[in-house]
């Protein structure tokens, strides 16, 4: 449905992907779950707000987030996105960057 939007704006679709259905964190429009839909588009600057308000009209589409990207970007599993980074390797003589670690621990608690 979404690719209409683009389209009828004069936007070239370049990559869409879909991922699964999940459930919301909370209740949107109504709705307790839902499907993501990732599209990378090119499209005249001027379609950009006419396009965001053709979503925000739309009964199907509860939530759009549109933003610039240099290049269309490679899809990773969703277990390897979610891998904690253990460890970073710099390269540098200060005894400080060393031994820099990163916890997975959370940063933030309730």
């Amino acid at each position: 449905m979404s690719k209409i939007y683009l389209k009828n704006r004069g936007a070239e679709i370049l990559k869409s992907e879909k991922w699964e259905d999940r459930k919301f964190a909370y209740k949107l429009k109504g709705h307790k779950r839902g499907a993501y839909l990732l599209v990378y588009f090119n499209a005249p600057t001027d379609s950009i707000s006419p396009l965001k308000r053709d979503f925000e009209l739309s009964d199907n589409v509860l939530r759009t987030l549109i933003v610039r990207v240099d290049k269309v970007g490679e899809s990773k599993p969703e277990e390897e996105a979610e891998k904690p980074v253990e460890e970073i390797q710099t390269s540098g003589d200060s005894a400080d960057t060393e031994n820099e670690k990163v916890s997975s621990e959370p940063v933030a608690s309730e």
